[in-house]
């Protein structure tokens, strides 16, 4: 079973992002790179205003659906007014403060205003997507993104098309209006499943765990996206784009890890339950092996297969893919262990960790970006993640908690994607893709071990899975 929801889960996840990526591989064709630099700065700011609207409250409601101890239909009431009330007084305040942000941005006001129905979708679907998690709906919850990804996908590219002039408009139309609805929807499907009330215990539950952790995940989304913002302030909305289309090319490790671990989180969280510590450690291994594995391939492949879609101006920027993907592998490591700290109530100091290191990524920006150009981005961005890692690794161990050390596998890996990275920008490595290809093999060799252990846990799952039906 856990197979079959993983496969699931991964396809809600590309679902799910693939407007984005529409916007990626399409919106290129259609768009001048100012304008898709001024989209990109758009979607950047999305995750900030979705975590302001909702305080990030909507990010607790996964984890205490597990809690037995909990009547999750009040639990669910009054997580849905909390965010009612939040998300009512965050548009009162964003109507007023608009325009200032439009002006220090260089945006036009509607579009940050439109920015407000587009974070109620994501919002939405993170709630959605928690609470089917928890029931193991996998089937539904894939179903459901799946219609509301071909709509926004079908609008966004034909008002894209049909506009003269600001296409980026477009994506904001069809993608707000159609959140609007699947707001509607996703109410009507859970309201059998809540209460309409509110229980002050469940909302001191829920701001005590995600009120901590809106610094957390607002650091989270500085780090992947104040780049760009800071690009297109510091450079121009041109140079924006560029980057960002690397960075969303090198981006889609993230795409396929995150349903991977959201596949894990209920059988993460049983294991802890019941103390049973190295069939935790061996899941997060498998974990990291599929995102290291993904790595290789994203970070090797990418200006092979991508190259040939784009124009050179977009191009140029392609030999920071590599980079990036490294950096959204050290990412992966940093989530796996990080689950461990919240499991035993330490989101605090998470959200220190994170908070530190994006602090750090936006001061090396504003010195680096002004002398090095939108190069510099993806440099500090993996400088940060590094230090991340290793800090909260650092926590757990200085804590107790079971984690255990990078397996020597891993970081031979990453250290070769580094070395390979090095010597491609200094051409001193052929770039054909029979050289790409023994690159790869010489990796895949390095990661054998790991890559064995985890061929072996899907086919003695997929066995217990035969047997007990």
């Amino acid at each position: 079973m856990l197979f079959n929801d993983l496969i699931k889960y991964i396809l809600v996840q590309v679902l799910s992002k693939t407007p984005m990526m529409v916007g990626v591989f399409i919106f290129p064709t259609f768009m001048s790179s100012h304008d898709y630099g001024v989209y990109s700065i758009l979607v950047a700011i999305v995750g900030v205003v979705a975590i302001c609207m909702s305080l990030n409250l909507h990010a607790g409601i996964g984890r205490h659906l597990f809690n037995g101890s909990i009547d999750n239909a009040r639990f669910l009431g009054t997580a849905f007014f909390s965010l009612t009330a939040c998300s009512i007084l965050f548009v009162f305040i964003w109507g007023n403060i608009a325009e200032d942000i439009a002006i220090w941005l260089q945006l036009p006001k509607m579009a940050l205003l439109l920015l407000l129905p587009v974070a109620v979708g994501v919002i939405t679907e993170s709630v959605l997507t928690q609470i089917m998690i928890y029931l193991r709906k996998s089937a539904t919850l894939l179903t459901i993104i799946a219609i509301r990804c071909l709509v926004v996908i079908l609008f966004s590219v034909a008002l894209v098309w049909v506009l003269p002039a600001d296409k980026y408009f477009g994506f904001l139309y069809a993608d707000g209006a159609i959140s609007m609805g699947f707001l509607f929807c996703v109410l009507l499907l859970l309201k059998k499943r809540s209460k309409l009330t509110f229980d002050w215990l469940y909302c001191k539950k829920l701001i005590g765990y995600s009120l901590p952790l809106i610094f957390y995940s607002f650091s989270l989304t500085m780090l992947s996206q104040s780049d760009r913002i800071m690009i297109g302030k510091m450079i121009g909305s041109s140079e924006a784009g560029v980057y960002s289309l690397s960075y969303n090319i090198g981006a889609l490790l993230l795409l396929l890890m995150i349903p991977v671990l959201n596949a894990f989180q209920p059988r993460f969280y049983d294991r802890l339950n019941r103390n049973e510590v190295c069939h935790m450690e061996a899941d997060a291994n498998n974990i990291i092996t599929l995102a290291t594995i993904s790595t290789i391939f994203l970070s090797l492949w990418s200006q092979h297969l991508f190259s040939g879609f784009f124009t050179s101006n977009y191009v140029h920027g392609f030999t920071l893919i590599p980079l990036i993907t490294v950096g959204g592998l050290v990412q992966v490591y940093f989530v796996v262990w990080s689950r461990v700290l919240a499991y035993y109530g330490r989101t605090g100091t998470i959200s220190l960790i994170v908070c530190s290191c994006a602090g750090l990524n936006v001061l090396l920006n504003l010195y680096l970006i002004p002398k090095l150009g939108y190069f510099a981005a993806a440099y500090t961005t993996i400088a940060a993640q590094f230090v991340m890692a290793i800090l909260v690794y650092a926590v757990n161990r200085m804590l107790a908690f079971p984690v255990k050390c990078v397996p020597m596998p891993h970081v031979l890996c990453i250290v070769g994607m580094l070395i390979f990275y090095a010597l491609h920008q200094y051409s001193l490595l052929p770039t054909s893709w029979y050289a790409t290809l023994l690159e790869t093999c010489f990796l895949l060799y390095l990661l054998k071990n790991p890559i064995v252990d985890f061929v072996d846990k899907i086919s003695l799952n997929d066995r217990k899975s035969v047997s007990v039906q």
